[in-house]
């Protein structure tokens, strides 16, 4: 889905007619045209999909998900690594390696982004450590040193296992915070707050366990509905 719509997080203040939204996504032309490798959608898809993108493309459908699950640790970099990434790739581009240069979004930071080098479900699937390692061994053999050979020949490299660790404690840090749609997620005291102030939690809550928020949410927009007495 990378630059499939735009919905205007990705930039401040005021833009220009059809810069976000459906007027900018080239997401809604594929599939309203029907030039997309044949797919066609019905009416009431194209809508669901328009509606989704002028609702700023929300990915986890829930309020209680704002601000959850959002993990950055400075990661060391081994010398075999820096040797080619440096200042002009992932110090200055990967927030999780040093942090902000190019604007999000632009090919290098979608390229190095956190959420595509880490895999924080099984750390040892990361492109991170799998794109210097030798195909031999596993990875991608992407990344070669001078001498045209893979940076990283085996998974005991030591460069290998010390981007593994580093890799694994963020995955430690996640588990700790956890993401929305983590087991035994609870959601922060300002979502509880204004559940309890709207009356979609009782008072006396026990904010400590976890709730069903989807749910909530759902209760909470049709409070808002008219309903003719």
């Amino acid at each position: 889905m990378t630059a499939q719509f735009t919905d205007g997080r990705d930039g401040n203040g005021n833009k220009a007619p059809r810069t976000i939204g459906t007027g900018a996504s080239p997401l809604m032309n594929k599939i309203s045209l029907g030039r997309h490798h044949g797919v066609k959608v019905t009416a009431r898809e194209r809508d669901m999909v328009r509606l989704w993108i002028e609702s700023s493309a929300v990915y986890a459908g829930t309020y209680a998900a704002l601000g959850t699950g959002m993990v950055q640790r400075k990661l060391n970099i081994p010398a075999s690594c820096e040797r080619c990434h440096h200042n002009d790739e992932l110090r200055d581009t990967y927030p999780g390696l040093g942090g902000g240069g190019a604007p999000y979004g632009s090919p290098q930071t979608l390229k190095f982004n956190q959420q595509t080098l880490q895999n924080l479900s099984r750390p040892e699937y990361s492109r991170l450590i799998l794109a210097p390692l030798s195909k031999e061994s596993g990875g991608y053999g992407i990344c070669e040193a001078k001498s045209g050979k893979p940076v990283l020949a085996s998974r005991d490299a030591p460069e290998f296992q010390s981007l593994l660790t580093e890799i694994r404690r963020t995955k430690d840090q996640l588990d700790r915070i956890k993401r929305f749609d983590m087991p035994d997620f609870i959601p922060n005291e300002h979502y509880l707050r204004e559940m309890k102030r709207f009356g979609m939690l009782p008072a006396d809550h026990d904010d400590s366990k976890p709730v069903d928020y989807y749910q909530l949410d759902q209760a909470y927009w049709k409070s808002h509905w008219h309903v003719v007495r």
